[in-house]
């Protein structure tokens, strides 16, 4: 079971506070709006999971980047959320095109 999955690709959602407040609203067992780095994130806390199939994840757009960091069920939102905040797309590292 690996420990940490990171997807990272062009955005292609439209508004994402309102996809990530209808995604809560769907399910606001585990699912909640939060920020990370500045930018409204989808937060799915494994640890509020009533089924205990949840890996956990969060979910935000930054610079045009749809990132997406999800854990194996076993890693706390915090340290979740501490991953994406490190996260930089390639638009905004130094000396990018």
């Amino acid at each position: 079971m690996p420990g940490v999955i990171i997807y990272m690709d062009v955005n292609t959602i439209v508004d994402p506070a309102a996809a990530w407040a209808a995604l809560a609203y769907q399910d606001p067992y585990d699912t909640s709006v939060g920020m990370v780095a500045g930018h409204s994130a989808a937060l799915i806390d494994p640890a509020n999971d009533p089924t205990g199939t949840a890996n956990g994840s969060v979910s935000l757009v930054e610079d045009g980047t749809w990132i997406v960091v999800e854990g194996n069920g076993q890693i706390p939102i915090s340290d979740l959320e501490a991953i994406a905040a490190s996260l930089k797309p390639f638009s905004a590292r130094p000396g990018a095109l």
